[in-house]
Order: structure tokens, then C-alpha cells, then sequence
């Protein structure tokens, strides 16, 4: 009983998904330091063929239920503790991730009330998306 008022508050410790995106583009667009790469990928391509999905999926809400997990597990350990925000934003992304794989096995139509990503972008750019 002790860990339910953490469960209610794990979702709402989630970060914004953009600002979480921006972050990590920087790192994303450095060219790689394999040598058979010798150009880095333009912004406009990362924006268009790989992040464009992941921003729509992850701006729809859902239920947050493995947030509210990952906050019952951290209270477990750390009592009157939040988990911290990546830690809650991981497994939000991870399992975004597997349902917009499982929309183009099933080739669904919708998900969270929108368009099926795969149905927006195509399936290579989501199955890419949903990879990553």
C-alpha cells in the first residue's frame, strides 16, 4: 500500500518528449566514427525519416501504466523517492516503440486515437522509427 501514492505521481515525472529529442540530436547528427563514414546525416533528413515518427507516437498520451511501474519499483528501493525522469521516459519509449511494431504486423488503422504510425509515415520509416 505504501507504493501506490508513487504509482499515481511516476507518470506525471515523465519528461517532455521533445525536449528529450533535442537533447540527444546533437549526438545524433556528429557523423559517425566508423571510416567508412565520411559525411554526417543533414537535420532535415534525422527530422523527416526518423524522429517525425517517434515525435508523433510519443505525443499522444496513453495510459502510462509501465511509468507508473517503474515508480512502484523505485519506491520499492528508495522509499519516498521519484525515479528519475529518464528512467520513467525509457520504458514510455521502449514500449512506444513495440506498438507501433505490433500496428504493422497487425496492420491496425489507428493508436492512441490517431492515424497507426505506419499508416502516416509508411512502414519502413516507422519499423525504422520504432527500431530506433
Amino acid at each position: 500500500m505504501i507504493a501506490l501514492p508513487r504509482i499515481v505521481k511516476a507518470a506525471d515525472n515523465a519528461p517532455d518528449w521533445n525536449d528529450l529529442i533535442e537533447e540527444q540530436k546533437p549526438r545524433l547528427l556528429r557523423g559517425s566514427h566508423h571510416p567508412a563514414v565520411v559525411q554526417s546525416v543533414r537535420e532535415s533528413h534525422w527530422e523527416n525519416t526518423l524522429l517525425a515518427p517517434v515525435r508523433e507516437i510519443l505525443s499522444r498520451s496513453g495510459k502510462a501504466i509501465r511509468a507508473s511501474l517503474v515508480g512502484a519499483g523505485y519506491a520499492l528501493v528508495r522509499s519516498g523517492e521519484m525515479p528519475p525522469p529518464g528512467a520513467v521516459a525509457l520504458v514510455e519509449i521502449l514500449h512506444s516503440g513495440s506498438l507501433v511494431v505490433d500496428d504493422i504486423e497487425d496492420d491496425s488503422p489507428v493508436r492512441r486515437g490517431g492515424g497507426a504510425i505506419h499508416r502516416i509515415f509508411g512502414v519502413p520509416a516507422a519499423l525504422n522509427s520504432a527500431n530506433w
